[in-house]
């Protein structure tokens, strides 16, 4: 078993469009309330993260999906060409300029000292 933050930032980067991107804290908040919930009604993992825990682990996954993306995806990226064979970040400009500032964000807060988050 994975970190299902992980899952959810491989969403949140590859499938939203432009616009639910700033809905970030909403959506992972609900995703988190619906993680606890669903555990708690069908016998779930007896400890599940904390929301402070699942933001460090989402990311986390964030700046390695950057990892990722700005090493090896961006030299395949087309944002004129429409595709349905492609990640929000290699085929519409404003998906990619979120994940880079988004990325950038993280960093800053861990240079300065701060909690992933």
């Amino acid at each position: 078993w994975g970190l299902a933050a992980t899952d959810v930032a491989h969403h949140v980067c590859a499938a939203l469009a432009p616009d639910a991107l700033a809905q970030e804290g909403a959506l992972l908040d609900h995703y988190h309330a619906s993680l606890l919930a669903a555990a708690a009604e069908f016998g779930g993992a007896p400890s599940l993260p904390s929301r402070a825990q699942f933001q460090a682990q989402y990311v986390a996954a964030i700046l390695d999906m950057g990892r990722i993306v700005f090493a090896y995806q961006w030299s395949r990226a087309d944002f004129e060409t429409p595709s349905l064979n492609r990640n929000g970040y290699n085929k519409d400009a404003r998906c990619a300029a979120w994940l880079a500032a988004r990325c950038d964000r993280a960093l800053a807060e861990w240079e300065r000292g701060r909690a992933l988050g």
